[in-house]
């Protein structure tokens, strides 16, 4: 045994005919980069989760190479399936996990992660946040996340009074559409036309960490500080702590936003639409940047809402191992 889960497969060694000949089991369908740290049992929210299984009855079993998850769920409904990976899959025997856009906190969702999660089809009524709470933990996410300035990716150092006061902050991403994330805006037209509406505010460019080269080929000649546009490697949390807006397509930054009581403009499906303003289209742009800087936004919370009340927290411990248990019993996998 490695860590919690019994042995790791390569999915052409399973085929659906032995799926029934196996004892009931849990099957972690990873990506690759999570294999590693999930084998070694570095990933706490699949160690609860893979303890609550083995404890009922089902052998956690981590496989990499699935790309038809939906077929050996179907072959034997005794099995249960967590897909991991960033493809949306819905069947009665299949869970989706993946860590959240913040370091912590888990889903473990019926519908989908992330941009294609569960959340995006809830109902937020921030009336029903405790605001005291709301302004508690808010304050405990800053420290860890804002004041560290920690992100998915490494960041660049802070720089006082680098980034002026006021700004726009437009995070980019991969220019191709992504496969399970629709996109309503291109970035070629998205940093066009917030360029072109940037009236006095200065916008900043921040390409993402994996921009590929003639991608950035594209960017580079938006950058002219001179004329009120900068392409940047600045931190997200310096861009963010200055910015009156940030804009993006789908990436996590807008929620991160959140962390900075910053108002974000996406322009593709999220799942954290409720407290952001979606661009479905350039023409609209003006208008979101209206709605933007005068509508009602509840940051704080908002992150309890989201994080507290709809995902698993694993420093949590018991309760996170109750949310498990609740969970599959729901789906019929336990007593």
């Amino acid at each position: 045994m490695t860590g919690r889960f019994t042995h790791i497969e390569q999915i052409g060694a399973l085929s659906t005919e032995m799926l029934k000949f196996r004892l009931r089991s849990a099957f972690f369908h990873v990506q690759n980069n999570l294999a590693k740290p999930a084998l070694a049992g570095k990933l706490d929210f699949l160690n609860q989760l893979a303890d609550v299984l083995a404890e009922n009855g089902l052998e956690p079993v981590l496989v990499q190479g699935c790309k038809r998850i939906e077929d050996f769920a179907a072959a034997d409904r005794r099995h249960l399936h967590i897909n991991m990976q960033d493809r949306p899959v819905q069947g009665d025997n299949i869970l989706s996990c993946s860590p959240s856009y913040l370091r912590g906190f888990w889903y473990l969702d019926r519908q989908g992660t992330r941009n294609n999660s569960s959340l995006a089809r809830k109902d937020f009524q921030p009336s029903t946040m405790e605001a005291d709470y709301a302004r508690k933990f808010f304050a405990r996410l800053r420290k860890k996340f804002v004041t560290t300035n920690r992100s998915k990716f490494p960041q660049t150092d802070i720089k006082p009074k680098s980034v002026k006061m006021g700004s726009i902050s437009l995070f980019l991403q991969d220019f191709r559409p992504a496969p399970y994330a629709p996109a309503y805006v291109d970035y070629t037209d998205l940093m066009q036309v917030v360029v072109e509406n940037r009236g006095a505010r200065h916008v900043y460019i921040k390409p993402h960490p994996l921009q590929r080269v003639h991608e950035l080929e594209h960017i580079m000649p938006y950058h002219d500080p001179g004329a009120g546009v900068s392409v940047v490697d600045t931190s997200l949390h310096d861009l963010l702590a200055h910015s009156d807006v940030a804009v993006s397509q789908t990436s996590a930054v807008g929620f991160e936003a959140n962390l900075h009581r910053v108002p974000a403009i996406m322009a593709g499906q999220v799942d954290f639409h409720h407290n952001c303003v979606t661009l479905r289209s350039p023409a609209h742009y003006a208008d979101a940047m209206k709605t933007a800087l005068t509508g009602r936004f509840h940051f704080e919370k908002y992150l309890v809402w989201f994080l507290k009340h709809n995902l698993f927290e694993p420093a949590q411990g018991a309760r996170t191992r109750e949310g498990c248990t609740a969970l599959l019993g729901e789906m019929g996998f336990i007593a």
